[in-house]
């Protein structure tokens, strides 16, 4: 097919793609002719929360995720041993991303050797930190901040911060009328975002529009916990802090949804709030939409479970779970939405975009 004839075929399954023009005609085939169903990557001693990680961010072998994780320079640590165990980790997961689909193949792959690595890294550049990576079921979001000790990820998110301070009791919020106690904009070689636990255990729903790109966070204080901004010059203190946050752009969304909650000497709980996603965001700087990609579902209680992936392929919704020879079909996005009295949406844990 040539380039007119390929973007027809992808505006029929995915119709909320824009800009496909601007695309190449390689880029317009890896999304017409990707395999929904050949993942070889299988289960080993506990290992779901790196399998599905790895088949959220890299099911569809694109370009810009490709060139992050692996074209990215590694850091630089005074113990040669820990500069060659980064090397062998960077190019273990390139291994893994290259294998993933591995039609055809009898042999299975898995994180077995990655995380054998990630042993051998942590225990020399964190000693006093004990996390079993050969055995133990971690969470997803280890694996991408132990990367982040690793890998210098280029400047992929930047993001407006406006801090007001006021005494006003009312609802209702005008900004303008406000005292501005901070606005800066900040970059960082970091690409996750989080949802915090405030947010859910205030809401049944979380509508991730009203998050991104812009939030409004108002903190209220009572008359013995006034804020006084940080400031040599300031000898205000107020009754409400209103934060906004803006994201300006970012290539790569990765949504981390923190679901569980401890008070005291309580034994904690998983929230179950409905986290409602949207196919697509516009950032105000990015030339591009981002388009929802993948989610990570959590399956069990705060105590332990098991962890699988849904992804978009061909405009279908689909779940991987490392523990089955197969793919399982889900359906269009509001099947996904609506499946089992909303079991999804109560369940994910991370929810990536690019």
């Amino acid at each position: 097919m040539n380039k007119k004839e390929l973007i027809i075929e992808i505006k029929k399954l995915y119709p909320y793609f824009k800009n496909l023009q601007k695309k190449k005609v390689a880029e317009l085939k890896e999304i017409y002719e990707k395999n929904c169903d050949n993942f070889s990557l299988k289960n080993e001693k506990n290992s779901c929360y790196m399998d599905a990680l790895f088949v959220a961010l890299f099911h569809d072998k694109n370009k810009y995720i490709s060139d992050l994780f692996f074209k990215s320079d590694l850091k630089i640590f005074d113990n040669q041993r820990l500069n060659i165990i980064a090397a062998n980790i960077k190019q273990e997961l390139e291994n893994i991303y290259n294998r993933l689909f591995n039609v055809g193949s009898t042999k299975h792959l898995t994180c077995s050797n990655l995380r054998k690595l990630f042993n051998d890294f942590f225990k020399i550049n964190y000693p006093t930190m004990r996390i079993g990576w050969k055995r133990d079921q971690l969470e997803p979001l280890d694996v991408i901040n132990i990367l982040d000790d690793i890998i210098i990820f280029k400047k992929n998110l930047k993001i407006n911060t406006k801090i007001y301070g006021t005494n006003k009791k009312g609802k209702s919020i005008v900004l303008s009328k406000l005292k501005m106690i901070s606005d800066k904009n900040i970059t960082t070689n970091n690409f996750s975002s989080f949802i915090s636990i405030d947010n859910l255990l205030s809401n049944d729903k979380i509508y991730l529009k009203k998050l991104f790109p812009k939030t409004i966070n108002d903190v209220k204080f009572d008359e013995e916990n006034l804020w006084k901004p940080y400031s040599k010059n300031s000898k205000e203190i107020y009754s409400r802090k209103i934060e906004k946050v803006t994201y300006l752009s970012s290539k790569l969304l990765f949504i981390s949804v923190n679901r569980i909650f401890k008070m005291g000497s309580q034994e904690a709980e998983k929230i179950d709030s409905k986290i409602i996603p949207t196919l697509k965001l516009k950032l105000k700087d990015n030339d591009d939409n981002l388009y929802l990609k993948s989610i990570i579902i959590h399956h069990g209680s705060a105590g332990g479970g098991h962890y699988t992936t849904l992804f978009n392929c061909k405009g279908k919704w689909y779940e991987y779970d490392d523990m089955k020879s197969s793919i399982d079909l889900i359906g269009n996005f509001e099947d996904l939405c609506e499946y089992n009295d909303n079991y999804y949406l109560k369940n994910c844990t991370n929810i990536i975009y690019y």
